[in-house]
């Protein structure tokens, strides 16, 4: 009798391993739920870009990092999801060049002594020579749009491409718009064309959204701390 309850509790056991093992590998890991959000939030702001400037090339300025021998595998990982997220989102045949900008010397002599605001989006912005901006647009000229997946770079007002008359024209990943001063610039920035559009993740559903010149006002009012502030 006592034998049968033993077996009866182990078997009873057994299932329930079963099911736990089941949901695991059922349910997606929070990490991958993020680069699939990220993944699918790029292609509504590729294709909000192929609407507002059909047939222009792409350059998509990326995280230098992943050219690193020690890059991490989610450095890998974020790296391959966002310029995926882009692909599926412009039309075939559009030209997208991923580019990535010089890591900054003065991280790569010292990194503590960097310094990144708190709770920054973009802690990329403070890590990678601004010139390299200019350099990379220079060396793509008939790539007009650039989408940053790692912010817009301390130093951007020196930029030729951040010049109201350069025809350069920006795109951003989760952006801390703080870098550009006060709530005033974005808006400036947006207005002139300067940004096209940003994504960011929206505070009241919690899925993505595509921040636009027809949108911004109302961004800044109800989600300021979703472009930094």
């Amino acid at each position: 009798m006592k034998l049968k309850k033993t077996q009866a509790i182990a078997a009873i056991f057994g299932l329930m391993v079963i099911v736990v093992l089941f949901f695991i590998f059922r349910t997606p890991s929070q990490y991958a739920q993020h680069l699939d959000s990220k993944q699918n939030g790029l292609r509504m702001l590729a294709d909000f870009i192929s609407k507002e400037q059909p047939g222009e090339h792409v350059l998509v300025i990326s995280n230098p990092f992943v050219l690193r021998p020690d890059a991490s595998d989610r450095i890998k990982d974020h790296d391959a999801a966002g310029f995926a997220g882009l692909q599926s989102g412009f039309p075939e045949g559009t030209q997208i060049e991923k580019v990535y900008p010089e890591i900054s010397a003065d991280y790569q002599q010292n990194p503590n002594a960097v310094y990144i605001p708190p709770n920054s989006s973009t802690p990329l912005s403070f890590l990678v020579e601004a010139s390299s901006f200019d350099s990379l647009a220079e060396a793509n000229p008939d790539h007009p749009i650039l989408v940053s997946l790692i912010g817009l770079p301390a130093g951007h007002k020196k930029l030729n491409v951040w010049k109201k008359a350069h025809p350069a024209k920006f795109a951003f990943l989760r952006p801390d718009f703080r870098i550009l001063g006060g709530r005033s610039q974005v808006r400036e920035q947006f207005e002139n064309g300067k940004i096209l559009a940003a994504l960011i993740d929206d505070k009241t559903t919690g899925a993505p959204l595509v921040v636009t010149k027809s949108n911004i006002e109302e961004v800044l009012k109800t989600q300021p701390k979703s472009l930094g502030f």
